[in-house]
């Protein structure tokens, strides 16, 4: 009779340690977060940072996988306009 409950407070006490090493190595339990939109379905929600599969990854404030982007662009300073899915960005959650 007191074989059942060590086996759960086991059961119990992996399940909790598993959780807690996959939120912590890999950032599970952390997911992007996304917003409805009219025009493309959905958008990645703005100003988010977060750790996922070990990869860091930022969300500037237009929704793009970036850092923060000023308006009006520095001299000197050049800028690329790729049009595609997450392959022209290099492939999904990388950093």
């Amino acid at each position: 009779m007191k074989l059942l409950p060590i086996i759960l407070v086991s059961v119990l006490g992996l399940t909790v340690l598993t959780e807690i090493g996959l939120r912590l190595t890999k950032g599970l339990g952390n997911p992007p977060l996304y917003v409805a939109d009219n025009n493309i379905g959905y958008l990645l929600t703005p100003n988010q940072k977060m750790r996922r599969f070990g990869n860091r990854i930022e969300v500037n404030q237009y929704s793009i996988r970036d850092g923060e982007v000023e308006k009006e662009k520095k001299p000197g300073i050049e800028r690329v306009f790729l049009v595609g899915d997450s392959v022209v960005f290099g492939s999904w959650w990388t950093d």
